[in-house]
């Protein structure tokens, strides 16, 4: 592997590690009944309804929590990204 290559491999590798870092904290700062309803849709590899059920939300209410705690994760990881404030 060249030199070149290399460099970017170790770039690439230390970018992922750092997204990674920030993803874990941004998941963490969350509220708690917000962190669930992430974690359990990770667990259940999406399925809404039966995290709704598993956790007594309505089905709107589990896509609501879903869709704001994705707001506040994107926003940590563009954050990241760009190197401060959107």
């Amino acid at each position: 592997m060249s030199d070149e290559r290399q460099s970017r491999v170790r770039a690439a590798a230390t970018w992922i590690t750092r997204l990674s870092t920030v993803l874990d904290a941004a998941v963490d700062d969350l509220p708690v009944l917000w962190r669930q309803v992430v974690m359990a849709r990770a667990l259940t590899h999406g399925d809404d309804q039966e995290v709704a059920e598993w956790l007594g939300f309505t089905l709107e209410h589990e896509r609501d929590i879903l869709v704001r705690a994705r707001a506040v994760v994107r926003a940590r990881l563009d954050q990241a990204r760009t190197g401060g404030a959107r």
